[in-house]
């Protein structure tokens, strides 16, 4: 479960150390964070979608990307 008040910045750099780590998050982490990143998107400013867009593909997310984009 990922907390309500997880920003932008947390979700991109959590996901961004799993992904220069080479350590592969839970599904239920990676989940959370997307429903987070959702709930905060229009906070996101370019720089946070390409740094969270780039630690989902190094961590080979592509359904959490789709949900992003979607």
């Amino acid at each position: 479960m990922v907390r309500g008040d997880f920003n932008l910045k947390h979700i991109a750099n959590t996901l961004w150390a799993f992904a220069t780590l080479g350590h592969e998050p839970s599904e239920a982490l990676i989940a959370g964070l997307t429903a987070q990143a959702l709930v905060v998107w229009g906070d996101f400013i370019s720089q946070g979608i390409t740094n969270t867009l780039l630690a989902f593909a190094t961590l080979g997310c592509s359904r959490a990307i789709c949900l992003f984009l979607h």
